[in-house]
């Protein structure tokens, strides 16, 4: 008996949870502000339960839950936050590189150090200290060659 309530329930539930994450989908792909969003997601949540519930004659999916809607929407905010805070901690290991690239030893050496210690990853961690070494190493170059060339 209990397992027989138990697959009910579930039965009624799997509508229920494809109606949502159909739903999620159409309203996090409109372009736009986020009360076109939330109004286009409410839209076709309504109309999707009306749906769903005349096929299934179930009344458990008539109610509107917004809370998936806003936890992927806060989601894909934080990680476009998280994407502009990596650009902004990389940007001194982008300016050895750059510097580096110039022939700007010196100054690549500089940024590279900066950089290292801004990287937001070790990939950034790695690029600043191969560039901090090699512009040690030209600029070594470059001092001994004026050296022998001076004697």
């Amino acid at each position: 008996m209990g397992n027989s309530i138990t697959l009910r329930r579930m039965e009624e539930k799997v509508p229920e949870f494809l109606m949502n994450k159909l739903v999620e989908k159409v309203g996090l792909n409109i372009h736009g502000n986020a009360a076109t969003q939330l109004l286009v997601y409410g839209g076709t949540s309504v109309l999707l339960g009306q749906f769903l519930q005349i096929a299934t004659g179930s009344t458990s999916l008539a109610k509107l839950d917004l809370q998936g809607f806003q936890l992927q929407q806060i989601h894909r905010e934080v990680q476009a936050v998280h994407e502009k805070v990596k650009i902004i901690c990389n940007h001194k290991t982008q300016a050895a590189v750059d510097f580096f690239l110039r022939g700007e030893y010196e100054e690549a050496r500089n940024n590279a150090i900066q950089g290292f210690r801004s990287a937001a990853d070790i990939e950034h961690k790695v690029i600043a200290t191969r560039i901090k070494m090699l512009a040690e190493i030209l600029m070594e170059q470059q001092r001994t060659g004026a050296e022998w060339s001076s004697s």
